[in-house]
């Protein structure tokens, strides 16, 4: 077959060579559009409906985007009429409209791509545990990559493996034990602020807006437990990737084409910008630390604090007969980056909505303050303090049961 199409192309003129050339590979092209966005959805529908379930139909490129996205602005329309533990319409309305219509198991449509959602506890355990890569983590949008970078959260098979061994010591209940300090005195710091506020002569009647503060709170406490001595660094990323989030939000709603993030839009130029800052100042951090180490500059080794204790990890896989399990720079990079949001945001809601239930729930604030007292008494809590307030895991816990930080898994 090479052979003879090597024999038709060089029979041909060069104007004849160019318009069939053209020809194959716009063939190849149409044919590989075709595949994406028609064949594949209808066979994945149709394997769905043979097997009972249920979903909705699928639209060329759009998929269930603009359902889902006026079924999120109708609920976000108006305030709730009351506090309702029973956030799910308002959260997930298309969940709840779907689940009610097709069942507990049903599909839609994210674009080409389709979404198979369940709700048995069997089925999760089984997507969650299985060890034998049966089912993939989805690739994300380009936006979502950016911000949440190629690390533990999207990689699969021995890559899984391979960030899984390093990160893991970051994370050892010792090393977490040791940053306690840090973050009391940032929280310590964050109360003396309220306290000024409110000692003002022109505070009265005013808010704090405690959603704001908590963000800051954790930013402080990521950059402070993650980059130690590179704070500043640090401060600067986290207000990078704030703006990448708020953008990465917005694309989530919207019909996405396959291929757009090429496009050299003013969208897509200020995302590259920012995702090339962010690795620029991430990068001279690490490269700071190696230095410093190989010079024998330092006497903590790459340091004490997440970042550091990643990349000590990391040298031993490198020293070891396993080299294959080593990161290089820009994986390291793309951890640093899944530190900032995964442990920001969930953690600054998780403290908002903790507020919000002890709000409502006056009788467990004298509950928790009588236990803090008597744990601690006036001491700022350390880890085995810490670890002694049973009311406050209580209370942390519910909060996560009521308003878990990932809506979906």
């Amino acid at each position: 077959m090479r052979i003879v199409m090597m024999d038709i192309v060089s029979s041909l003129s060069r104007v004849e060579t160019l318009v069939f050339l053209g020809f194959v590979l716009f063939g190849g092209l149409f044919f590989k559009i075709f595949i994406d966005l028609i064949w594949k959805p209808l066979t994945f529908y149709n394997a769905y409906t043979t097997q009972g379930i249920r979903g909705s139909s699928y639209r060329v490129l759009s998929g269930s985007v603009p359902e889902y996205r006026e079924l999120m602005r109708k609920a976000h329309a108006e305030p709730m009429k009351e506090i309702s533990h029973d956030i799910v319409p308002r959260v997930m309305p298309h969940y709840h409209k779907w689940g009610q219509k097709y069942g507990e198991i049903f599909f839609y449509w994210y674009g080409i791509h389709s979404r198979l959602v369940i709700a048995e506890p069997e089925l999760m355990k089984e997507v969650l545990s299985n060890k034998f890569g049966y089912y993939d983590k989805p690739t994300p949008r380009p936006l979502i990559l950016a911000l949440l970078g190629r690390g533990l959260v999207f990689v699969n098979g021995l890559q899984w493996v391979k960030h899984r061994r390093i990160v893991s010591p970051a994370f050892n209940v010792d090393k977490l034990k040791g940053m306690v300090k840090r973050m009391a005195g940032c929280t310590s710091s964050m109360l003396e602020k309220w306290q000024e506020m409110v000692a003002q002569e022109d505070f009265n009647g005013k808010e704090i807006d405690v959603q704001g503060e908590f963000g800051e709170l954790t930013a402080d406490i990521i950059s402070h437990t993650a980059f130690g001595s590179s704070f500043n660094e640090g401060k600067e990323v986290f207000e990078l990737q704030k703006v990448l989030q708020t953008m990465a939000a917005q694309a989530e709603r919207s019909v996405f084409i396959p291929g757009s993030q090429y496009f050299p839009t003013s969208k897509n130029r200020y995302a590259w910008r920012i995702d090339r800052r962010v690795r620029e100042i991430l990068n001279a951090v690490i490269k700071s630390r190696l230095q410093l180490v190989t010079k024998g500059a330092t006497d903590v080794g790459y340091g004490n604090d997440l970042l550091g204790t990643m990349m000590t990890a990391n040298k031993k896989e490198l020293n070891s007969n396993q080299k294959y399990l080593r990161m290089t720079v820009d994986e390291i990079i793309n951890e640093c980056k899944t530190f900032f949001f995964a442990g920001h945001e969930t953690t600054a809601n998780l403290l908002n909505w903790a507020l919000f239930l002890l709000a409502i729930n006056p009788e467990w604030q004298e509950n928790l303050r009588n236990e803090v007292i008597s744990v601690c008494g006036t001491d700022i809590p350390d880890a085995d303090m810490l670890s002694r307030l049973k009311l406050m895991t209580m209370v942390i816990y519910e909060t996560l049961r009521l308003y878990p930080p990932a809506t979906m898994q």
